[in-house]
């Protein structure tokens, strides 16, 4: 009894491993090949995701690269950023917040700044306003920035300014004369309605003008302003590469991969 337990033992085990084995023979390869096409499934969704993100960043270096300085003041543009782009490329994001914030900061000095000179020209009896309307009074008008700013640049930069406040262009209208600094015929300066008040206004703008103050202020304003351009187009570069890094050597390299990060990412937790 013993020996046909043994022997039948030994056969049924024999039996079942080559079952196993057989089943191993044809289940293997198939559960190889469904992990390689679920695995090739999830590297096109995050790839196609890499893509539709990087429209978003290209936005952000295009910003970025758009940045100048405007007569002291920082321009650049604004966008709707997405909470993906945010998980995805949150050291980029955190930079170009920061640097928002700098140059937000930076043009509210600068508005401070050209209130004073608005206030300057006040204090000396002479109202200030963005355009000339019928009916006008004499008057500075706020454009009048643009030349100064100009004209106490170059001499910060020890420069001969082309722009002269000393020698003002009138021309006639029929209402009174427009004025012009010397130099500077891009805009209008300053408005009389007869020629004793020109004379005012003309003693007001060189006044202002050879304020060695102000020259000063445009110096610093005009320091920082290059100076966050500057930034925004290192940012806007190295964000480049790292774009280019990622697609070139999908899914990027070792410091500068694409993963899937389903417990921050909103869009990946329903791709994954």
């Amino acid at each position: 009894m013993k020996e046909f337990l043994a022997t039948h033992t030994v056969e049924a085990v024999s039996i079942i491993i080559a079952a196993i084995t057989a089943i191993g023979v044809f289940a293997g390869p198939w559960f190889a090949g469904w992990r390689q096409r679920k695995n090739m499934e999830q590297d096109r969704k995050l790839r196609a995701h890499f893509e539709h993100l990087k429209r978003g960043a290209q936005s952000v270096i295009s910003l970025a690269r758009g940045a100048g300085n405007e007569y002291g003041r920082v321009e650049f543009g604004t966008s709707q950023i997405a909470g993906s782009f945010k998980a995805h490329f949150s050291g980029e994001w955190e930079e170009w917040t920061k640097w928002v914030e700098k140059a937000e900061k930076h043009n509210h000095d600068y508005e401070g700044f050209r209130q004073k000179i608005e206030k300057d020209f006040e204090s000396k009896g002479i109202h200030v306003k963005s355009d000339i309307q019928s009916q006008a009074n004499t008057c500075i008008l706020t454009d009048v920035l643009n030349p100064l700013f100009v004209r106490w640049r170059e001499l910060a930069e020890g420069k001969r300014p082309w722009v002269d406040f000393q020698k003002i262009v009138s021309i006639p209208v029929e209402s009174g004369y427009l004025l012009y600094a010397g130099g500077w015929e891009a805009s209008v300066v300053a408005f009389a309605k007869s020629k004793d008040e020109q004379e005012k206004c003309e003693s007001a703008l060189a006044e202002v003008a050879k304020d060695e103050e102000n020259q000063g202020e445009v110096a610093k304003l005009n320091n920082s302003a290059n100076e966050l351009v500057e930034q925004a187009k290192g940012f806007a570069d190295k964000f480049a590469g790292k774009l280019d890094d990622i697609h070139e050597f999908w899914p990027g390299k070792r410091t500068n991969k694409f993963e899937k990060l389903k417990k921050i990412c909103p869009y990946c937790k329903e791709l994954f």
